[in-house]
């Protein structure tokens, strides 16, 4: 009898834990790395717009399908288990020295929506970029947001690390 109160208590502070993070947090989460490739910042842009050689370098996501013209393409992101694969419409502005690739449409059933990944280019004084790289995503679920603090958040900031780490040793290289 103890022991099912004990057990009933602590489910019921779980579930009332869940329904809080649910309410407090926000469902749109945001994850961000820099990182400073020894390159000007002209071959940064032209790297990133090259989608012919995007898949030789990218460990976040693998491109498939791409239309250059129509700035689309079929992306695979890979930081969980499960590939969440989204259609994504791609913006690049040269003079603001920004990239956005944001989902279209999601064809993997996933707890994570509205995947959008934002690049923003950097000329330092001594000639070199820094790239930050912030990717942002949805959760419309209380268990979602648990997830995400617990599992995904993590795992996303080091995708995105190691993500600009091999993008500065295919240029640096």
């Amino acid at each position: 009898m103890k022991l099912s109160l004990i057990l009933s208590g602590l489910l019921a502070m779980l579930l009332a834990g869940l329904l809080i993070s649910g309410i407090l947090f926000n469902d749109t989460r945001s994850e961000q790395a820099e990182i400073i490739i020894e390159a000007p910042q002209s071959v940064v842009f032209n790297t990133l717009l090259d989608w012919k050689n995007y898949n030789q370098w990218s460990t976040l996501s693998t491109a498939k399908n791409s239309d250059v013209q129509n700035a689309t393409r079929l992306a695979v992101y890979s930081i969980v288990a499960q590939p969440v694969r989204v259609y994504e419409k791609f913006r690049a502005d040269q003079k603001e020295n920004t990239f956005v690739f944001s989902e279209q449409d999601s064809l993997t059933r996933s707890f994570f929506r509205h995947f959008t990944n934002r690049i923003r280019l950097k000329t330092l004084a001594d000639g070199t970029c820094e790239v930050f790289w912030q990717t942002s995503y949805s959760l419309p679920t209380v268990g979602g947001n648990l997830l995400s603090l617990l599992f995904f958040r993590p795992a996303l900031r080091q995708a995105l690390v190691k993500n600009l780490q091999a993008l500065k040793r295919f240029i640096e290289h």
